[in-house]
Order: C-alpha cells, then structure tokens, then sequence
C-alpha cells in the first residue's frame, strides 16, 4: 500500500494522502483531476498523471512498483492545437486525408475520432498513442475489424476491442493477439461471422471437429449473429442462423456425422 499526492503543475492540490493498493490503476486519480479541476472540454487534448520522474503513468498501468509511498503525482491537462478544429470537417468529408494531416491533427482525439468513425483505417495515420487509446481504437474496429492491424499490442489483447473487431469482420482475428487467436469466444464469434477466418485461429481450433463443422458452413458469406455470448463463456445456438451445409474436404469419419443429421450437426456445432 502507498500514499500519494497528487497536484496540479501550479500546485492544485488535487488528493492528499491518497491510498492505493498495489492491484490498483491510476484510472481513479485521473478521474478525480478531471473531476476537481475547472477546464473547457473541447479545448483539451488528454489529460496525463505524472511520476516524480516525470513519466506518464496510463490510467491502466497496476501502482504496483510504479510509486513510492510519499510520492507527489502531478496532474496535467494538455490544450488542444486551435488549428486542429478545422481538420474535423476534413477527415469527415475525406477520412484519407489524414494520412498528409500535420501532426497536430494526427494527434487530436477528435479530429482521429472523426475520421475512424468515417473510415476505420483511418486509425493507421493516427499518432501512436491515440492507436493506444481504447475509445478510439474501439470506435475504429466497430466501422472496419481490420483497423485492428493498426492499434497498440495491449489493445490486440483487449478481448472487448477484439470482439468488436471479429463481430464486424470475422477475417480481423488474423489481427488479434496470438492469447485471444486461442480464446474460444473470439474464435467462434470469428468463424460465426466468416468461416474463412478459422484459418487465422490456433492450432488447436483448427483441429477441433465442431469448430470446423460450423466454420465450413459459411467459408465466404458473412452472416448476421443474433445470439449473443453467455456469462458463462457458452454459445447460445439457439439464436444463432445458419446458412446451407456443405460438406467438402471434411475428414471422411466427420461426414457420417454431417450426413446423418445436418441440422443438428450445424446446433450442436457451436456447444462445446
């Protein structure tokens, strides 16, 4: 456990002896600046919690070796470019444009909010740090679930930010970290979507009977998912629709299966 200060660079006092666990984020402390310093919202560009040091510590980062008891944390809020207002109705009309804005374009979160809502490869002309901000990548992923190529490696792990991105397009796991390219629910809500994407999924998926049943059910079409995943982890395939079967290049002893009951063998495809 630690007790911090945290102050504003003119000398705000923003919380005294604040106690932090060594499990928590420095998500609270943010919060509690951007709550109890006046500011104009559409005039700043992020806000950011520095170390003694001086090194940005992200909200999501665990305080756990990151701060000493004692130590006073500074809260800044970093103004916006005012020539950045006018790239908004730019990368709306041009998302591409992006890609020759000035830097203080590629690096406000509104005009790259703008522009990934438009088009989400968009995302690839952003500054590295806003393809880390999870707000941004998950708006970009939810218009195009290949912008997933482009955001940050802790995001390619998000399994939030990765669903959307399968759930738009199933061939986006290929981006996906290799832990969810593992992860039964991204592979299923993948190969849900576009049966072509098994090929991007782990090994051991690619081997599993009943995943591969339900990815050679739809190998190019994408198809609407109407169910949804349980808290469980399970899939409710009561409410998923399924397309026409075809059984080419099954494995000779999965055929009998398929030719003895299709449409069950499409239910029960999904429930492992």
């Amino acid at each position: 456990m630690a007790r911090v200060t945290v102050v504003t660079a003119g000398g705000t006092i923003v919380a005294e002896n604040h106690k932090l666990e060594p499990d928590d984020t420095f998500s609270e402390l943010l919060e509690m600046g951007i709550l109890k310093i006046p500011h104009d919202p559409d005039t700043i560009l992020r806000f950011q919690l520095l170390s003694p040091s001086g090194e940005i510590l992200k909200k999501e980062t665990r305080v756990a070796s990151r701060v000493n008891d004692g130590d006073t944390l500074t809260f800044i809020m970093v103004a916006r470019d005012p020539r950045a207002h006018a790239w908004i109705p730019r990368v709306n009309s041009d998302p591409d444009c992006l890609k020759c804005a000035p830097e203080y374009a590629r690096s406000d979160r509104f005009v790259v909010m703008e522009a990934v809502a438009k088009d989400g490869q968009a995302l690839g002309y952003a500054v590295p740090e806003l393809r880390a901000d999870k707000e941004v990548v998950s708006r970009a992923v939810s218009q195009d679930g290949r912008s997933l190529q482009f955001a940050s490696p802790e995001l390619r792990d998000d399994k939030e930010v990765a669903l959307k991105a399968v759930l738009n397009q199933g061939r986006a796991l290929e981006f996906a970290s290799e832990r969810l390219r593992g992860d039964f629910e991204m592979v299923l809500c993948a190969c849900t979507n576009e049966g072509n994407s098994l090929e991007f999924a782990t090994k051991e998926w690619q081997k599993h009977q009943k995943i591969v049943l339900l990815a050679v059910d739809r190998p190019y079409q994408q198809a609407k998912i109407l169910g949804k995943i349980e808290d469980g982890g399970h899939w409710d395939s009561s409410h998923c629709c399924f397309g026409s079967v075809s059984d080419q290049n099954l494995p000779e002893e999965w055929k009998s299966e398929y030719a003895a009951d299709p449409v069950c063998c499409r239910r029960t495809a999904v429930k492992l």
